[in-house]
């Protein structure tokens, strides 16, 4: 079976030893790059859904700066998301590292601690739900318990699945997972973010750095979402994502070669 990422898998197993053999300095560069780049993602994924935080006042917020403008109801609901979704992300690192299994259990929690202080997450929407002058309908609220539990199982699935050798490889299975999840629209907001944690959650757990879908590549994120609603078609939001992986790793190539 030909192995359509063996670029991507070459790179990152190159990547790893690198860093493996490049000692303390090598070990400490890749720590600080994983922390600016959790900034980044928690900046371009809360701006995926209407954040209008810049990146410079995401990172002073996540360093406990006080910023300079007026905190009016609607920033202060932004500095939340943004305290949120960091917390969320390092909850994605302990479940990893906890050896947990990503199911619908994690799945609601994540969704918890996104929306924490803003509203009471965690529940499935009640109401039907779709974005005004487009053609985008989400599903019905009274088929969201059967959507998300046969979605859970075929996630299960494929996550055993992805553990065999020559088998399911994880960007598939993170494009698909954060692709269906984006589709069913379970939650009244935040399906999106909730989407990109679950994506990252299955790279990092297959030893993949994680991605963010940058700002500026916005519009075509939100055509190939629109693509695989309509055609369930992965293969644009797969490939998508591989080159994301192969940035970021080619990025931190770079890096440690210059501190090594």
């Amino acid at each position: 079976m030909e192995n359509e990422y063996a670029e991507v898998d070459q790179l990152s197993e190159r990547v790893k030893k690198r860093i493996g053999s490049g000692g303390k300095t090598a070990a400490e560069y890749f720590y600080r790059y994983k922390k600016e780049r959790e900034i980044q993602f928690v900046y371009d994924t809360t701006s995926l859904e209407g954040n209008t935080l810049t990146l410079e006042e995401v990172r002073s917020i996540l360093k406990g700066k006080e910023t300079d403008q007026e905190e009016t109801r609607e920033r202060k609901r932004e500095i939340q998301e943004i305290r949120n979704y960091f917390k969320a992300v390092q909850c994605v690192k302990k479940y990893i590292r906890r050896g947990q299994i990503l199911d619908e259990k994690i799945i609601r929690r994540l969704h918890e601690i996104v929306t924490e202080h803003i509203y009471h997450g965690g529940i499935y929407r009640n109401i039907s739900v779709w974005v005004p002058d487009t053609r985008t309908e989400f599903p019905p609220h009274n088929d969201l318990r059967t959507l998300m539990r046969n979605f859970s199982e075929r996630l299960k699935e494929r996550v055993m699945v992805c553990r065999l050798p020559e088998a399911f490889h994880p960007i598939d299975l993170a494009a698909w997972a954060c692709a269906e999840m984006v589709r069913i629209h379970p939650f009244l907001e935040g399906n999106e973010r909730v989407g990109a944690l679950m994506m990252n959650y299955l790279l990092m757990e297959h030893e993949f750095l994680p991605v963010s879908i940058p700002v500026s590549r916005r519009r075509e994120y939100l055509e190939i979402m629109d693509r695989y609603r309509w055609e369930r078609e992965i293969v644009p939001f797969a490939c998508f994502i591989e080159e994301l992986e192969q940035e970021e790793l080619l990025a931190l190539e770079q890096g440690t070669e210059k501190v090594v």
